[in-house]
């Protein structure tokens, strides 16, 4: 604990520290430091496992926004009222706001999997709303499209129309292979994304789709 922290609280931490170990667990349990599980738990643990787009968002929001926050913290101070309190008064944008709460839920989920917390005291969050409201968003015509893909050089002019066309994810798209094309589909099996290779990002997205023929053709 702290050196700043009173002996009576000392004492409760290390109360709960030897019980687990007593109980052959081998736990120190929720007096773990934030920012020590984090950097000596959680990022060479749990963070690899995950897709590299959300470890670089993970690991983006945790030195930006909840390092410095929570920090010096012990697990066990991340009460739901504290968490509460601190989205709450964040006032970012409300897609940043969802992008911490993801990470910190991430990091919670396993300490609690580890059994250092027994419960996560992010369920239950309430976020404030989203006040910018839904926006339209911008569009342009078919003769537009045709002027942009006759613009690009190859293969990205055909990335583009295949993309357009069928919906594909930049990844799945990435991830094509010509057993993947067929006379009038084309199947998702896996994507690439950032020089890694994995299933496809939901079990719905892993199935094969009808394409027109100028795509199969293209």
């Amino acid at each position: 604990a702290p050196a700043t922290m009173p002996a009576r609280e000392v004492e409760k931490i290390a109360a709960e520290m030897l019980r687990p170990m007593n109980q052959s667990f081998g736990s120190v349990g929720s007096a773990t430091n934030f920012h020590t599980y984090v950097e000596t738990v959680y990022k060479p643990a749990v963070l690899p496992l995950l897709a590299t787009t959300t470890q670089n968002s993970y690991e983006g929001m945790l030195n930006r926004y909840l390092l410095p926050t929570f920090g010096d913290a012990c697990l066990r101070d991340l009460s739901p009222l504290t968490l509460q309190r601190y989205f709450s008064r964040m006032g970012a944008h409300h897609t940043t706001v969802l992008k911490v709460r993801d990470a910190l839920s991430s990091v919670l989920r396993s300490a609690k999997r580890f059994g250092l917390l027994v419960n996560n005291p992010l369920d239950g969050l309430q976020l404030p709303p989203d006040r910018d409201g839904r926006r339209m968003k911008p569009f342009i015509s078919p003769e537009q499209f045709n002027s942009l893909v006759e613009s690009i050089s190859e293969p990205y002019a055909t990335m583009i129309y295949v993309a357009v066309w069928t919906g594909l994810r930049v990844s799945e798209l990435i991830g094509l292979r010509w057993r993947c094309i067929r006379a009038d589909s084309i199947t998702i099996e896996e994507r690439y994304c950032r020089g890694d290779w994995a299933a496809p990002k939901t079990k719905s997205s892993a199935a094969t789709i009808g394409a027109q023929p100028n795509v199969i053709a293209r």
